[in-house]
């Protein structure tokens, strides 16, 4: 188990002003929840979605990875409950589970009497999605992916989540969400599962 957190100093996160979209949004904290005893433990969530994937029924495969310090706790892998028109539809998706999954992951670690940093980080491949969570003027016409996009904002707004692009050739995610090379599997998943470098 590796606790150490990952180095963000080359990924710039935007701070925007939210007050007015989601003015009472804040991250549920549990008051029964005991005091830490842990040093506080950065959260890292790499979310990709692979649209279209499935030949039978068109649906879009999701993938999670949630790193707790360098070390990889929590994996998700399934096809989504709806036909998605769009490859932004299935990212919109994928965010909203992504979210939820990490949220009730902050949960469970703060039972367990540990510090969980203020903001998890949340890593995603597709650029659009991550400017419609970054920019309070954005918004969305698609009344089937709006319960998507308003839970993603409002987690950015309550500052539990951050988002930010990552390429996706060095998302690890993208091993969850369809098949890869052995060589391609080892050079995304070496350095967290096995400690390899490049």
């Amino acid at each position: 188990m590796d606790p150490s957190p990952i180095c963000y100093e080359q990924i710039d996160f935007k701070e925007e002003d939210w007050t007015e979209c989601y003015p009472y949004a804040e991250e549920y904290v549990d008051e029964n929840a005991q005091e830490p005893k842990v040093d506080t433990v950065p959260v890292t969530v790499f979310k990709d979605a692979s649209h279209l994937t499935c030949l039978d029924n068109r649906r879009s495969v999701t993938g999670i990875l949630i790193l707790l310090g360098n070390a990889p706790i929590f994996f998700y892998s399934k096809r989504q409950n709806t036909v998605e028109s769009s490859t932004y539809g299935s990212e919109l998706v994928a965010m909203r589970i992504a979210i939820e999954n990490q949220l009730g992951l902050r949960y469970k670690l703060r039972m367990m009497e540990m510090d969980v940093e203020k903001c998890s980080t949340l890593l995603v491949d597709n650029n659009s999605v991550i400017v419609n969570t970054q920019l309070p003027s954005s918004s969305i016409k698609k009344k089937h992916n709006s319960v998507a996009f308003h839970k993603a904002r409002e987690a950015v707004t309550a500052g539990y989540v951050r988002t930010r692009y990552i390429d996706g050739t060095e998302n690890p995610s993208d091993v969850l969400t369809k098949a890869v090379s052995p060589t391609e599997f080892y050079r995304l998943t070496g350095p967290i599962l096995f400690n390899l470098t490049a």
